[in-house]
């Protein structure tokens, strides 16, 4: 289960995954105070309307509290990016030396460039537990990551990919700077 996970994490681990998870506490996106991103539950098959997801006030903290927020936050955007095919918000805090982010992202965009969509439910953590590092404005998050079954859809409709969802322990080492959140690396255990 835990490698289909990883695989469906497509969006953000660093495993290569495909796909991504809303944080607990889903954040409210912006244009639209106090909406939500998707629940994990739904499987509607129509796109979601959203904006892009607000950085949660926490993350205005460079400790433990921000990275966990950040956390969070990076798979609400995961879930915004498969749901509209906005990347810029994802990349912009996806770092260059994170494989499995970029590989995330490049998943992406080839699913953009080929037409396909993405249905069903999104990424969510539980159970963020961050601790400072040595080196300072860096943390590694230790988390529960889950993901209702998703498919992944042609330009017909037609299912090219169904993962059936599960959850796994997953681990992110985060960096803070000038208070900008960046994710430098992360994998499912």
């Amino acid at each position: 289960m835990v490698l289909l996970l990883a695989a469906a994490l497509l969006v953000g681990g660093c495993s290569g995954s495909e796909a991504e998870p809303t944080g607990s506490g889903s954040p409210s996106v912006s244009g639209s105070p106090g909406v939500e991103l998707p629940s994990g539950s739904e499987s509607s098959e129509a796109a979601p309307s959203v904006g892009v997801p607000v950085p949660p006030s926490a993350m205005r903290s460079a400790d433990e509290a921000g990275a966990e927020a950040f956390v969070r936050h990076y798979f609400a955007l995961v879930n915004y990016a498969q749901a509209t095919g906005d990347l810029e918000p994802l990349r912009a805090v996806s770092g260059a030396e994170c494989s499995g982010c970029q590989a995330g992202v490049q998943w992406l965009e080839k699913v953009a460039r080929k037409g396909w969509t993405i249905k069903g439910g999104s990424y969510g953590t539980r159970s963020e537990t961050a601790v400072a590092l040595s080196t300072a404005g860096r943390f590694r998050v230790s988390f529960t990551l889950s993901s209702p079954g998703q498919k992944v859809l042609g330009p017909a409709g037609e299912v090219l990919k169904r993962y059936e969802g599960g959850s796994a322990e997953a681990v992110m080492r985060v960096r803070v700077s000038a208070g900008v959140w960046t994710v430098l690396f992360w994998e499912t255990l």
